[in-house]
C-alpha cells in the first residue's frame, strides 16, 4: 500500500542495525530501535522528525519499574515500544485524553475520509478477500445499556447516519461493551464466546489536524489494543470517530 507510506515515517534498517550496536545505549533504546527495525511500519509509527532521544522520552513513562539494565526485562521493553508508538500516532498529545464512558455513548462514523488510517501502513490487514471491496465506512453504536453494535459498509452503498443505527439495533444482540479497570473498553461477543476485543478510546479537547484530516472537539479516536492472538499491545486497528446527529 505504496499510497499509505505516508502515514509513518520509520526508521531504516542499516543506520538502525548499526545504532543497535552502540554501547552508550541501554536495553530501552536497544529494543526501541530492534523493534522497529523488525516492524518497520506493521504495526508501529512514529513521526518522521522523531530522534532517538525524542522516542525514549514518549517510550519513559511505560517503562517505569522495568530494570532496563536486565535482558530478561527485553519482552516487557517489546511490550512498552508497542503500547507507547501505535500506528497511525501516538494518543500521548495534549489534545487527547482517555474517555470515560460518558463521551462515547452514542452513535458514531468512521468516515471514509479517514479511513486510510485504519491500519498501519504495511499491515497485512489491508489485504482484501478476493471478489470482496474494501470497507468504505462505519457505524458504530455505544448504547448506555451495554448493547454494541457495528455497520460496516463496503463498495458503493451509502455510509451509515443515525436512524440506520437506530434501525439495526432491532436485530438480535450478540456484541456488548464494558469499560475494564485500566478505562478500556472491552467488547465480548455471545455468538462467539472466545472473541473478545478491547479498545482504548480517547476524546479530542483540543482541535488538531493530522494527515490532512481534522480532528474536532469531541470526536473519537480509538485503538483496538487487545484481541485473540495478540498479547502485546499492538494497536492493529484504529478508528476516528465522529458523532452522528
Amino acid at each position: 500500500m505504496s499510497n499509505l507510506r505516508h502515514l509513518a515515517i520509520f526508521l531504516v534498517a542499516l543506520p538502525i542495525f548499526a545504532m543497535a550496536q552502540d554501547a552508550t545505549l541501554d536495553l530501552a533504546d536497544r529494543t526501541l530501535i530492534s523493534q522497529f527495525q523488525a516492524n518497520n511500519a506493521d504495526v508501529l509509527c512514529s513521526s518522521k522528525n522523531s530522534s532517538l532521544k525524542e522516542m525514549r522520552a514518549l517510550l519513559d513513562p511505560f517503562i517505569k519499574g522495568i530494570d532496563v539494565a536486565n535482558q530478561a526485562s527485553y519482552p516487557a521493553l517489546a511490550v512498552a515500544v508497542y503500547t507507547a508508538f501505535p500506528c497511525p500516532f501516538s494518543p500521548l498529545r495534549p489534545e487527547l485524553r482517555l474517555s470515560v464512558k460518558e463521551d462515547f455513548i452514542g452513535n458514531w462514523l468512521f468516515p471514509d475520509t479517514s479511513m486510510r488510517l485504519r491500519h498501519g501502513p504495511k499491515s497485512p490487514a489491508w489485504r482484501q478477500t478476493p471478489g470482496m471491496p474494501p470497507i468504505k465506512c462505519e457505524g458504530i453504536s455505544f448504547y448506555d445499556s451495554g448493547d454494541y453494535r457495528v455497520a460496516q459498509i463496503r463498495g458503493d452503498f451509502s455510509c451509515p447516519t443515525e436512524n440506520d443505527m437506530q434501525a439495526i439495533r432491532s436485530l438480535p444482540k450478540v456484541s456488548s461493551w464494558s469499560v475494564l479497570p485500566n478505562g478500556r473498553v472491552k467488547i465480548s461477543r455471545t455468538d462467539v464466546p472466545a472473541q473478545f476485543e478491547e479498545w482504548e478510546i480517547y476524546a479530542v479537547q483540543v482541535p488538531f489536524e493530522l494527515f490532512s484530516i481534522k480532528f474536532a472537539v469531541g470526536d473519537l479516536v480509538a485503538y483496538l489494543r487487545r484481541q485473540p492472538g495478540n498479547e502485546i499491545n499492538a494497536a492493529s486497528t484504529f478508528r476516528h470517530l465522529q458523532k452522528l446527529k
